[in-house]
């Protein structure tokens, strides 16, 4: 449904500007909670709207509530490239791997 409204965007933007450190709580807490629920295709566009570079980037923020969430977030991206493959090669490794996460 955010998805589908558009609103993926706005809130990486929000994580990306940092002003607000409740917004950016906020709009990490929303990426977070889709990327827990995405099916194959919704984490794809996820992935492609370069959510992967920016939640790295936060591992660094000031307020440890927004450094969990982003972690958060990463474990589900790591979890989902398990589940997709049954190689072993865990193709969102090497996205996180790619922007030093």
């Amino acid at each position: 449904m955010a998805i589908e409204a558009d609103v993926v965007p706005g809130l990486l933007r929000i994580m990306s500007l940092r002003e607000d450190p409740r917004a950016t709580l906020e709009a990490t807490w929303a990426i977070s909670n889709l990327l827990k629920s995405a099916q194959p295709e919704q984490l794809a566009y996820l992935l492609g709207q370069e959510c992967v570079p920016l939640l790295c980037s936060l591992l660094t923020y000031e307020k440890v509530n927004v450094v969990q969430v982003a972690l958060d977030s990463i474990k589900s991206v790591l979890d989902a490239g398990a589940k997709s493959n049954e190689a072993g090669d865990n193709r969102n490794l090497h996205l996180i791997e790619a922007v030093n996460g």
